[in-house]
């Protein structure tokens, strides 16, 4: 190999040592002269031949040895240095005599029948934490266990400050003041204070993973559990989300695709929330009649407290589910964004459409609030372009805004317990987050008091003046 060669990211292959030369072809590159040598005793020990060094698709160089994944850095010289000493440490383990069971040859021996011992008894035991197991390797092993996708991204997030600040160092060295200095690390990138805590959180989670795998001490993950969240004022608040007001609805339908405006117009009217819009399919629909259908999701918020949602559709909502339902299977989604694809191809005039991208089949909170964002800055662009008013401009908001205001006109039209039952609620208490008619309903009883009471707060003014 010549000395421009560099380690693929991307290469699967393996690069075994030889017993002449004691290190790999992609060592060998980078190997200084000092470097240490498996010496043929050592060779001996470990069965004749030392584990092929392998490099994941992120760079990462590891070795597989007695049925264990051992990473060693992603700098080749140091890869071949602890590989060595892993190697010291693994055979002084055992007597002099003695084997590692991983490499013992196979030799014939004699049959012996030998009694079965009797089963001991069950004792307690103790957490024995892998001994030099790095931050860097926990945060791997966590990481390709994980399975949750709508938390993966943040998961990520907060993961890489800890890979990039302390992955060299022992899981044990990792302590309260290393955790104190990853949040330093994200209230310097501006994230908001909620989403701070919950990026704390995540590390903390992956240090309990380590004791529930016996990685970690139990006592290294009790420690970071006593750093306290952040409180108001040591970070950025978000402002609190407000209801979107009607007329910005309504100047923003227009420059929206149709399945998207049925989406909006829909979600408005009923409250429900957007994952159980974009997952709504005909299947889920536990009743078609006329008069009213209702759906029942099988996967929503709640459903984790083992409660059920129930979303009873009127005649509005009906005639655009049912233009929407035409020629759809049972577990076709009644939203997809391949129909908004062929409406933008032919809103854009297109005879022949370009080839279809790969879509998704389901919208996600992020595709379906990317949308109408878009929608709304390339609408102002085009007004400011024909130098329309500031007042025209549509004002940015998310569809969450959505649910907010369908609270917040419920409770001003029937009662807070009507719009709990239409968004969900078992409570008013979670119902008063998205009600913001606070102010009108004030506004409204001063209305009422003086038109009913006039004359008596007239006279009983005039008597304490």
């Amino acid at each position: 190999m010549t000395k421009n060669s560099k380690i693929s990211k991307t290469s699967k292959k393996s690069e075994n040592f030889s017993e002449n030369s004691s290190e790999t072809p992609a060592v060998q590159a980078k190997t200084s002269k000092k470097s240490p040598k498996i010496s043929k005793k050592l060779l001996r020990q470990i069965g004749g031949k030392v584990p092929s060094i392998y490099t994941t698709q992120r760079g990462d160089l590891y070795c597989t040895y007695q049925k264990r994944k051992i990473y060693l850095g992603r700098d080749p010289e140091q890869a071949r240095t602890k590989l060595y000493e892993m190697l010291l440490r693994e055979t002084r383990s055992y007597e002099p005599d003695q084997v590692p069971p991983a490499v013992r040859r196979r030799r014939p021996q004699p049959i012996v029948k030998v009694e079965p011992e009797p089963a001991p008894k069950p004792s307690p035991t103790i957490c024995q934490p892998v001994a030099g197991l790095r931050v860097m390797e926990l945060v791997l092993h966590y990481l390709n266990q994980f399975r949750d996708k709508t938390r993966f991204h943040s998961v990520r997030t907060a993961l890489r400050v800890v890979k990039e600040r302390y992955g060299d160092i022992d899981v044990e060295d990792f302590g309260p003041l290393a955790l104190k200095d990853c949040r330093e690390q994200f209230i310097a990138s501006n994230y908001a204070r909620r989403y701070i805590n919950d990026l704390t959180g995540y590390i903390v989670q992956m240090f309990k993973f380590g004791v529930e795998n016996e990685l970690v001490s139990e006592s290294t993950a009790a420690r970071l559990s006593y750093v306290k969240p952040l409180r108001r004022g040591e970070a950025r608040d978000n402002p609190p989300r407000e209801e979107v007001p009607d007329t910005e609805i309504l100047k923003t339908l227009p420059h929206l695709l149709p399945t998207i405006r049925d989406m909006v117009i829909l979600q408005r009217i009923s409250g429900m929330r957007p994952s159980e819009l974009f997952r709504m399919t005909l299947e889920q629909f536990v009743k078609r009649d006329p008069d009213g259908w209702v759906y029942c999701p099988f996967k929503h918020k709640t459903q984790i407290h083992n409660k059920s949602r129930v979303i009873a559709f009127g005649k509005y909502e009906i005639a655009i589910l049912e233009r929407h339902a035409r020629g759809k299977q049972p577990d076709e989604p009644l939203f997809s964004p391949r129909d908004a694809w062929l409406e933008r191809a032919e809103r854009l005039g297109r005879k022949t459409p370009q080839q279809q991208p790969n879509y998704n089949n389901f919208y996600t909170k992020d595709s379906y609030s990317t949308n109408i964002a878009r929608t709304i800055k390339r609408a102002n662009e085009r007004m400011r372009k024909e130098g329309r008013p500031e007042s025209d401009l549509i004002r940015h908001w998310s569809p969450y805004q959505l649910r907010h205001a369908t609270a917040t006109f419920l409770s001003l039209l029937m009662s807070r317990d009507d719009a709990a039952t239409a968004l969900g609620h078992s409570t008013t208490n979670t119902t008063q987050i998205y009600d913001h008619s606070e102010v009108e309903k004030a506004l409204r009883f001063v209305r009422e008091r003086d038109k009913a009471c006039g004359n008596a707060i007239a006279g009983l003014i005039h008597q304490f003046e």
